[in-house]
């Protein structure tokens, strides 16, 4: 039988947090562009949750206000 899942975390990410969203790069339409990526976390009611399985980014959620 084959190991289930361990651990689901949900990580808001921010601009200090460039790095994981180009490594989340896989769940989106196509590459996450550094520069689009760092003005969508700096602007305020921008919002980017990822959501990560045993470490591995499996989903995201994404909006604006």
């Amino acid at each position: 039988m084959d190991e289930l899942p361990t651990s689901l975390e949900l990580r808001r990410l921010g601009p200090a947090d460039l790095e994981q969203v180009i490594a989340a790069s896989p769940l989106f339409d196509g590459p996450a562009r550094r520069e689009w990526a760092e003005l969508f976390l700096s602007r305020q009611g921008h919002h980017l949750v990822v959501a990560y399985l045993d470490g591995v980014a499996v989903g995201f959620a994404s909006g604006s206000r």
